[in-house]
């Protein structure tokens, strides 16, 4: 077989060596929590990232700003 096209052996090890370190680090604030924290960080990182991306684009595109989105901003109406 050929190794590079499964990685099954590799990926667990790492998977249990960024658990370790997970548990390791964080040992101190501790609670039953923390083994669903490499979770959510992947999901930030496939999931939230990518639409915040898109999300920029939406208003960039637009508004012919490609850098720092302001909102639109209504009208402020002094008090009187």
């Amino acid at each position: 077989m050929d190794r590079r096209r499964r990685p099954g052996w590799t990926l667990l090890l790492a998977l249990f060596i960024y658990y370790a370190a997970i548990v390791w680090l964080h040992w101190d604030h501790g609670n039953k929590w923390l083994i669903f924290q490499p979770f959510y960080c992947l999901f930030v990182s496939l999931i939230v990232v990518p639409i915040g991306v898109a999300y920029y684009f939406k208003m960039a595109i637009p508004e012919r700003n490609f850098g720092v989105i302001r909102p639109k901003r209504k009208e402020l109406v002094p008090a009187s």
